[in-house]
This record gives C-alpha cells, sequence and structure tokens, in this order.
C-alpha cells in the first residue's frame, strides 16, 4: 500500500530524487525535515510482526516519520502490518497512526474506495528485476493517493 500526501503541488513538482538523498532511521532523523520523505514499514511476516509489534508500531517513531516532510510523504507498508491488531491494549493505543493510514486513503472495508493502480511487483518496479524468489508468486501492490 502506498499513500502520498501533498501540501503544495506546485513545490513538489520540484522535488528531484537523487539531490540531497538522505536515507536515515527514524531515531537519527528527529528533529530533520525535507521535502519528499517516504516512510517504509514493509514488513509482512505476520509472525514477526507480532513478535515485534511494541517496537515497529510505536506511536513517538510513526510520528517523525509521518511529520517531517516539507512537500510530500510517501508511506509505503505491508497490508499485513496495517491489518494487525496487537493483543496488548497499550501497544494497540501506540499503533493509532499506523492504524488510521488505510482509513484515510479509503481501504478500509467502510470507505469503498479503489486504489488509483493496481498490479504486481514486477510491473512496479520495471525495469528493475527483482529477485527470482521475489517473482514466484505474484506480489500485489495497491497504490492510493489521498
Amino acid at each position: 500500500m502506498l499513500r502520498s500526501l501533498e501540501n503544495n503541488d506546485n513545490a513538489s513538482n520540484n522535488i528531484k530524487l537523487g539531490v540531497d538523498t538522505h536515507v536515515e532511521t527514524v531515531e537519527r532523523f528527529q528533529g530533520g525535515q525535507q521535502s519528499l520523505m517516504v516512510a517504509s514499514g514493509t514488513v509482512s511476516d505476520p509472525q514477526f510482526i507480532r513478535s515485534e509489534n511494541e517496537f515497529l508500531l510505536q506511536q513517538n517513531r510513526a510520528n517523525v516519520s509521518f511529520t517531517r516532510h516539507e512537500n510530500k510523504l510517501v508511506v509505503i507498508a505491508a497490508e499485513s502490518l496495517l491489518s494487525h491488531i496487537p493483543s496488548d491494549p497499550d501497544v494497540y493505543d501506540e499503533a493509532i497512526l499506523w492504524k488510521q493510514l488505510p482509513i484515510e486513503v479509503g481501504s478500509s472495508p467502510l470507505a469503498g474506495s479503489s486504489p488509483e493502480w493496481t498490479g504486481d511487483l514486477t510491473e512496479f518496479a520495471a525495469p528493475i528485476n527483482p529477485p527470482s524468489s521475489l517473482t514466484s508468486q505474484p506480489i500485489e501492490i495497491n497504490i492510493y493517493t489521498l
């Protein structure tokens, strides 16, 4: 699932990938700002999510990830992460920002909206060829914009 938020369409047109590009962890990026931010929550193994949900779904980390963009925010997250329901009520409360994403982009069953684009990983990653281990079964990708 991919979410794109634009604060200002004109300003976001000036973003050039590769120019002043920084890759940082949430912890190292605190206090920073960038024109374009990409937040990744791509862990998809349900067992791993269950064992690490306290770390993965921390509200403070999500807050930094989702609020430090000036023009555009892109969130890449596995649906298994977004649909995970922590058994610990405190962890569930911490996960509120991650839980809100599917509702905001319209993938919640109540919202009834369709993705802007649906395809598999090989279509999305073209012209890059992903390893054969990733293409043995189609991996569906949905792109939503808000």
